[in-house]
């Protein structure tokens, strides 16, 4: 799994994005990462340890980018995972 921060992607959109009052979650898998319903597990996990966690309210856009190795983990490694580099 690949998580690509602000910084990386401020350079792209600074002049046209206005302040936000609380921050947006972007999850992006492409279908090599198994049959419909393991992708959408995985964004139904990510979203809940999104709100579990309160990570909206640190004001970022999160751009998630999955990889095939995302559907053999267990919610809880994910969660440690995300918590560490969203936080």
């Amino acid at each position: 799994m690949l998580i690509v921060t602000p910084e990386k992607v401020s350079s792209l959109a600074k002049e046209k994005t206005p302040p936000l009052s609380h921050g947006k979650l972007l999850i992006v898998i492409p279908r090599k990462a198994g049959k419909a319903h393991e992708r959408n597990l995985i964004k139904r996990r990510i979203k809940a340890i999104y709100y579990e966690e309160k990570l909206y309210e640190k004001s970022i856009i999160s751009i998630i980018l999955v990889r095939e190795e995302a559907t053999k983990i267990s919610f809880e490694e994910l969660k440690k995972f995300l918590v560490k580099n969203l936080r």
